[in-house]
């Protein structure tokens, strides 16, 4: 998807800027916040299965089975394939959205980018308003707060001559030579259940067998990227994201947000910090963006949230 900023504040963009590029690194985890908060995040499920990819001519018979095992109701699935059609037919829109959420007790505001599929712009542009006023929330500039990335998970694939699977530093070393920035093994607590459903459904595995490995690179070069490596291994997605380009606000909870009050404000890891309370707001803002404002995506500088 491509996007462009405008000036006034309820931004409908686009095109954008790409941010600045990560030095190649070699990681074992990025910063996902607390197992608690990887326990409690709000799940998505299977809704963003057909959202961002670069295989934008993906079938309805795949679409509707991936759907399918991931527990989609068949009401969702055909609606999102007759905004899809809508599109091919030139009558749907893409429109893009910047806000600010409902603020913390501290004043803090998660950075949100909106992404909106719709056949009425100024429809959607009236109900988005109308529900950031209902949470508290604003619209207002916040893509500079983000950096534009192309990201690929994939799980390796049997070396040569071998039943078993390539090593990280095979991976790596390919990953690299075609334009990778960041690669790292992913960890277990960070793999959802729509990434578990796809390495059991196409892969015939599971992160009790194999972690899948993140693949960072330029969003310009993510399709030749993923077509070098989909010739030795499996490709579990391949998509463009949005990453905050700095220090995201972090997940705690009442309790540690109560003991650790005075050391916020030099905290130089975190933003700011969301509590469970913060959190549910935020879930219900997005649960009507969804359901009422034709939201596709949403991206945040809050860590881990939404769960993709």
């Amino acid at each position: 998807m491509v996007h462009s900023r405008l000036s006034s504040s309820h931004a409908c963009v686009n095109e954008w800027t790409s941010g600045q590029v990560r030095s190649i690194s070699i990681s074992t985890r990025v910063l996902s916040g607390s197992n608690k908060w990887s326990k409690i995040r709000h799940k998505k499920g299977a809704k963003d299965l057909e959202r961002g990819t670069v295989y934008s001519a993906i079938s309805r018979e795949i679409l509707a089975s991936k759907a399918k095992d991931n527990g989609v109701p068949k009401d969702r699935v055909n609606a999102t394939l007759e905004k899809a059609n809508g599109v091919a037919a030139g009558s749907m829109h893409s429109v893009t959205y910047e806000a600010l959420g409902p603020p913390n007790k501290a004043g803090v505001p998660v950075a949100l980018v909106i992404e909106c599929l719709t056949d009425s712009v100024p429809r959607t542009l009236a109900k988005v308003k109308e529900l950031m006023n209902r949470a508290n929330a604003r619209l207002s500039s916040t893509a500079h707060l983000f950096n534009r990335v192309g990201r690929m998970r994939i799980l390796p694939g049997l070396a040569d001559g071998s039943d078993s699977r390539r090593s990280f530093d095979q991976v790596f070393d390919v990953a690299v030579e075609a334009g990778a920035t960041d690669v790292r093994v992913m960890e277990a607590d960070e793999i959802d259940e729509e990434l578990e459903n796809t390495m059991s459904s196409e892969v015939g595995a599971s992160s009790s067998d194999v972690l899948p490995i993140e693949i960072d690179c330029d969003p310009t070069e993510l399709y030749a990227l993923s077509q070098t490596l989909a010739g030795t291994d499996q490709v579990l997605s391949a998509e463009t994201v949005l990453l905050s380009s700095g220090p995201p606000i972090r997940f705690r909870s009442e309790e540690e947000d109560a003991a650790h009050s005075d050391t916020t404000a030099s905290d130089e890891d975190a933003a700011g910090y969301l509590n469970e309370s913060d959190v549910e707001k935020l879930d219900k803002l997005l649960a009507a963006l969804e359901d009422s404002a034709d939201a596709q995506r949403v991206w945040s500088n809050l860590d881990g949230w939404p769960s993709r």
